[in-house]
């Protein structure tokens, strides 16, 4: 019997809403005593070099980005119950799992809403709120997708570390409890969650691997797109290889390697929790989690060899003589003024709104309203205002009839007699868009 995701939910319009996963947010109140989440994931720095943790009966050192304090919740809750009570009922874990419900992707005809997150600074606090009572995998997991959302990979390499622990140390009394023939299939239900495609590999994939100012963040989704290995959704574009070797070159080496160790602790904490698991339950049963090891691996195999290839230009930031691409000269100004989160914002080919927000051309408009569309997929995501926005989106490229005869079919013949336009619809052959004169 292998183990299947939870059911997607349909919501209302009012809660679908366009998404693209950053990794802008704040970090928890709980938390204020790091640096916050942008320059956590984002400079590499903010955690300095991983230290380790050495399991209780494992031969490895296990690694951790100072995303939590994993230390307060490894050990045992009571001496009596070291996993401390199941608290599926209880009314903070019932407020949890309403937190933690964000929204699915979800396609109308050529239209696609992509998933929106939860609030990962109010559902953080109320997970650690409950791994102090409780070492329950539902929650462990969850932890997992809250540190991802408020500290992109490093917070990916800590929640993971953490689950490893709880099972290498707690599998026979995490909860949900074995039943009396240790049927796991509960507890692998829950663990393939990791690999949901609308939410933590979403996350994963949408988090910034470097941030260079002027150029925005690269993410794994970017370079999936750019290598081949994801095809862009209807009306996106890909980005230019060479406007991602560009946002890497502005980024430091350091940052770089940081993240890189990051990447590449995470895959290892995936292999040890299937090892885990492996010796744990029966050969029948086994948990599915690949395709976030590989998109991890991938962005780290990439990262890795364009580190190898070009060492002296990552340590300075700039490119050396005779290495110019088409990102220079003129309109390099322009691509480097851009401020978006990630280069699927469209940092390659075009113009763009410049660092001092002016407005140059209709696209610039339509991102702006994207990232005004982030915002509040990010901080109210159950606002009706991204729907409205994207309706307005859709009206830029019209001209003044095409927005008359969209907004107001019935009264665009009154409008034309009103500006003295005669309408000509009934000709053959004319495009009811170009049906309007003034001869």
């Amino acid at each position: 019997m292998q183990p299947q995701s939870q059911a997607s939910v349909l919501l209302s319009q009012r809660d679908i809403i366009v998404s693209v996963q950053d990794v802008l947010t704040e970090r928890a109140a709980h938390q204020d005593d790091a640096a916050p989440p942008e320059a956590a994931q984002a400079s590499g720095l903010a955690h300095g070099v991983a230290r380790d943790v050495p399991g209780k009966d494992a031969g490895h050192a296990r690694q951790r980005a100072g995303a939590m304090d994993l230390d307060a919740y490894l050990g045992d809750i009571a001496p009596d119950a070291p996993c401390g009570p199941d608290l599926q009922y209880d009314a903070d874990y019932i407020e949890l799992t309403r937190l933690m419900q964000g929204t699915t992707a979800v396609e109308y005809g050529d239209m696609r809403i992509d998933a929106a997150d939860p609030d990962w600074r109010s559902a953080g606090p109320a997970v650690l709120k409950l791994l102090a009572r409780t070492r329950d995998l539902r929650v462990l997991v969850w932890n997992v997708r809250c540190l991802t959302g408020l500290h992109g990979h490093a917070g990916l390499l800590d929640g993971l570390a953490l689950l490893e622990a709880c099972i290498e140390r707690h599998w026979e009394h995490l909860h949900p409890a074995l039943d009396e023939d240790n049927d796991p299939v509960e507890r692998l239900n829950i663990l393939v969650e990791l690999d949901d495609i609308d939410g933590l590999l979403r996350q994963a994939r949408l988090a910034a691997l470097v941030r260079a100012a002027g150029f925005g963040a690269v993410t794994p989704r970017d370079i999936e797109l750019v290598t081949g290995e994801l095809t862009p959704r209807q009306g996106e574009t890909a980005p230019e290889p060479e406007a991602i070797e560009a946002a890497v070159h502005a980024a430091s080496r350091a940052d770089i390697e940081t993240c890189l160790a990051w990447l590449e602790q995470a895959c290892a904490s995936l292999e040890r929790i299937d090892d885990l698991l492996s010796r744990r339950v029966e050969p029948g049963h086994a948990l599915a989690v690949e395709k976030l090891p590989r998109v991890l691996r991938h962005a780290a195999r990439v990262m890795r060899d364009y580190l190898s290839r070009h060492p002296d230009v990552l340590r300075s930031g700039r490119r050396p003589a005779g290495q110019e691409t088409d990102m220079d000269g003129p309109a390099a100004d322009d691509e480097a003024s851009g401020a978006h989160g990630g280069m699927h914002d469209g940092i390659h080919a075009g113009t763009h709104a410049g660092a001092d927000g002016d407005i140059r051309c209709r696209d610039d408009v339509a991102r702006l309203l994207d990232r005004i569309c982030e915002y509040y997929a990010q901080q109210e995501p159950g606002s009706p205002v991204p729907v409205l926005l994207q309706r307005a989106k859709g009206l830029i490229p019209m001209n003044f009839l095409e927005l008359m005869s969209e907004l107001a079919p019935q009264g665009s013949a009154e409008i034309g007699i009103l500006l003295g336009i005669r309408p000509e619809v009934s000709q053959p052959g004319i495009d009811p868009s170009e049906a309007y004169s003034t001869h």
